[in-house]
């Protein structure tokens, strides 16, 4: 059933610059995820968490 029908979502009535915002703001998403998501491993791969930053 998933190869019978072709989806594509592409709207084409949209205009350049709705769709450069969207992608930005779907990369910020991600760059804002993957950046917390780096933090929270550290904290967790810390051996004390409660000494606070250390270089």
């Amino acid at each position: 059933m998933l190869l019978r029908y072709h989806f594509v979502f592409f709207d084409w009535e949209e205009g350049l610059l709705p769709y450069l915002l969207d992608a930005v703001a779907i990369l910020a998403l991600f760059v804002i995820v993957g950046h917390y998501l780096s933090v929270g491993a550290k904290r967790l791969g810390r051996k004390n968490p409660r000494k606070g930053r250390e270089a």
